[in-house]
């Protein structure tokens, strides 16, 4: 769903954020930084984070996110509940897009950020 609706305003250079890619980059054509590494190996070297940073057994690492300036950030809010979601750069670099309802794996949501700066 979200990367139909998010087709219409990337092109081939727009690079979204996601742990979960599949679809999102199939169908919003745009370039993926997978945050779990699978098909970004930079993203490898932030991590594992710290335990107390999880709230179940993955989160997004901020400093990822903040070093890589991807234009989109796609995950479910247990993954940045306490990373990106505290982050202070994180909060000034972005803006909430849109919220999906969800409750998968406790998640307040599937929250899409822009970078709005």
């Amino acid at each position: 769903q979200v990367g139909i609706e998010l087709a219409p305003e990337v092109t081939p250079q727009t690079v979204i954020a996601a742990g979960d890619i599949g679809a999102l980059g199939y169908f919003s054509g745009a370039r993926i930084l997978d945050t779990l590494g699978l098909i970004s190996p930079q993203s490898t070297q932030y991590y594992p984070l710290p335990p107390d940073q999880l709230v179940i057994n993955y989160a997004i690492s901020a400093d990822l996110i903040a070093d890589q300036q991807p234009d989109y950030v796609v995950f479910l809010e247990v993954y940045g509940r306490r990373t990106l979601l505290g982050d202070p750069r994180f909060l000034a670099a972005y803006t909430l897009r849109q919220k999906i309802p969800t409750d998968i794996y406790g998640s307040d949501g599937l929250l899409v950020y822009k970078r709005s700066r």
